[in-house]
């Protein structure tokens, strides 16, 4: 707090962080946006950004953090079908969207650490329940088959 921008840098990656968050979770029109967020999520949490925590209770902050994770998880690479790339050209998104995924997961992955699992399993298991209950499989702007511009 010596410096007023060192202020101003942290809300901007918090806010990166969130934004980012939030479209991965809203699911993306386009599937290289997948890569554009989740490298946007990883840069954030690595410049130190934590999620805006403004919950009332530890119940929601752990909600929040789960979903987040699930969300990464559950995010799927593939390139764009009608886009005519070389083999080399989704190779590198696909390393990107890769590095990007798991870095952001091992950053998520410690902020568990402040709760008991038995809450954590609560969460799980009732997300899990509302699931079944509702048919709603989580939206993934996305798959992982390979694309006919990657195969040229």
């Amino acid at each position: 707090e010596a410096f007023p921008t060192s202020r101003y840098l942290s809300c901007a990656v918090d806010d990166m962080l969130q934004k980012s968050s939030e479209s991965l979770a809203a699911g993306c029109c386009k599937p290289i946006d997948s890569v554009i967020y989740l490298t946007l999520s990883f840069a954030a949490l690595s410049c130190g950004a934590s999620p805006k925590l403004s919950f009332d209770n530890s119940k929601e902050k752990l909600n929040h953090i789960v979903r987040a994770i699930q969300v990464v998880v559950d995010t799927t690479f593939s390139f764009p079908e009608d886009m005519v790339a070389k083999k080399a050209v989704v190779q590198a998104y696909r390393s990107v969207f890769q590095y990007a995924k798991w870095g952001t997961l091992s950053l998520y992955l410690p902020m568990l650490a402040e709760f008991d699992s038995a809450d954590i399993d609560a969460v799980l298991l009732l997300g899990q329940s509302k699931k079944e209950n509702t048919g709603d499989d989580d939206q993934t702007c996305t798959s992982d088959s390979p694309s006919p511009a990657e195969k040229k």
